[in-house]
């Protein structure tokens, strides 16, 4: 693998990390503390349908972290 293509696949990446990230984002948001999974993705499913409208939790950095990885 040259420099060239080893550089445009670390771009790849990080481009498509973004909107994983913000998934998360919104994920975290719609969480509440004792939820469980199907709850969660019924509220995530509502929370797409205004997905510009999150904001920061205490759950954000576990959520995102979570998407990351």
């Amino acid at each position: 693998m040259n420099k060239k293509q080893k550089e445009s696949g670390i771009m790849m990446w990080v481009l498509l990390a973004f909107p994983v990230a913000w998934m998360g984002a919104v994920m975290a948001y719609a969480y509440e503390d004792g939820m469980n999974l199907f709850q969660l993705l019924g509220r995530f499913t509502a929370a797409m349908e205004y997905p510009f409208a999150i904001g920061w939790t205490a759950h954000t950095p576990r959520f995102v972290l979570g998407a990351l990885v």
